[in-house]
């Protein structure tokens, strides 16, 4: 399980899937599993139909842009290893690597 922080007070989210808005996101990754980020959530969210990017955004670390949307703000963030987890508004998750993001719908 990895820990998500709040993008405004970069405090630390209790795990409390039913009262948090990161929900079972932390149970979904583990520090230990060699796995990027991406694989991880594909193989943890098959329910929800694995990982599945969209690319409709412009993409920010602060929000996302969706054109005819209003900016969808980054709530909480964290950290797995070299990448960098964002949820933003609507249960959107951006996975940041050293030289790319992708962007998908985890609800």
């Amino acid at each position: 399980m990895i820990t998500f922080y709040d993008a405004k007070t970069d405090e630390p989210l209790p795990y409390a899937p039913d009262a948090v808005i990161t929900g079972w996101l932390p149970m979904f990754f583990d520090e230990t599993d060699p796995r990027s980020a991406r694989e991880q959530i594909d193989w943890q969210y098959q329910h929800g139909g694995g990982w599945r990017p969209y690319d409709g955004f412009r993409y920010t670390p602060q929000a996302l842009y969706h054109k005819g949307d209003r900016p969808q703000p980054c709530l909480a963030y964290a950290k797995l290893r070299d990448e960098t987890l964002r949820l933003y508004r609507g249960s959107w998750l951006a996975i940041e690597g050293k030289d790319s993001v992708e962007i998908a719908r985890v609800d």
